[in-house]
């Protein structure tokens, strides 16, 4: 399943990251309707960097299985590892739910 979304990162003075991301990342996902973690990759230019407090707007792919029904404007949380919270994702496109799984 891929959606078009906008990532915000919290700056590290928020508690975020302190050195940014580069090309596609694999966060934590966890959507307020969901017990657990979703498996998902954000995809940005191989060469992007996204610094902590930076937002950007990009496509991200999730296992179908490992996320609840989306629609746009659904907000959810990302994660490194379980506890550490760098930010936050809102849907503003879903494009399909036939995407084969990430491998």
């Amino acid at each position: 399943m891929e959606i078009r979304a906008r990532i915000e990162l919290l700056s590290s003075m928020d508690g975020g990251r302190l050195d940014p991301l580069r090309g596609s990342f694999r966060p934590n996902h966890k959507f307020a309707t969901a017990d657990s973690f979703s498996i998902g990759e954000v995809r940005q230019n191989a060469q992007a960097l996204l610094f902590p407090g930076n937002t950007i707007d990009c496509v991200v792919r999730f296992v179908p299985e490992s996320v609840p029904p989306l629609a746009t404007g659904m907000r959810w949380a990302l994660y490194e590892g379980p506890n550490h919270l760098i930010g936050y994702g809102t849907v503003l496109e879903v494009f399909n739910n036939e995407t084969p799984s990430i491998g």
